[in-house]
């Protein structure tokens, strides 16, 4: 009896603790992480070559399409009002409110989340823009003549 009382106690325990029968489940769900599709809004015969985010606006670049965001998550996604004039959007970056997109034609800048874009007042000597990155003030462009570095 006393090794019952033994094996069971834990088990009360844990009941009174609130370890009981529940519906909801709790922590990361078993298996592999899984991906869910959230295309809606962009252009099915594009293919999206840059993704990037600013605060919560989410940024996807579409060769041949433009600039798309998303505000909820990246459920939706709804064209820039005003799009690069070069549509083949390569990357795409964020350094606090600025917006940079790299482009076929440049690079393009936004200070509206996105909304409208610019071509930057001053671009790389090849204008074909494959990547971008910033940190702070200091912006890289890399192109197919090498990277290149602007602070304005």
């Amino acid at each position: 009896m006393r090794r019952l009382a033994l094996l069971l106690a834990p088990l009360v325990m844990a009941g009174l603790m609130g370890c009981a029968k529940s519906d909801s489940v709790t922590g990361p769900s078993p298996g592999p992480p899984k991906w869910t599709r959230v295309s809606s809004g962009l252009p099915s015969s594009s293919n999206t070559s840059a993704l990037t985010a600013s605060g919560t606006t989410l940024l996807a670049g579409a060769e041949a399409s433009g600039v798309f965001r998303s505000t909820d998550g990246g459920v939706t996604w709804t064209a820039a009002t005003t799009q690069p004039t070069n549509s083949i959007i390569r990357s795409l970056t964020a350094s606090g409110t600025t917006l940079l997109a790299g482009t076929n034609g440049g690079v393009f800048r936004s200070t509206d989340g996105g909304v409208t874009w610019t071509a930057a007042t001053t671009q790389p000597t090849n204008p074909t823009i494959y990547s971008l990155t910033s940190n702070g003030t200091t912006m890289l462009a890399g192109t197919n003549g090498g990277v290149f570095r602007s602070t304005d």
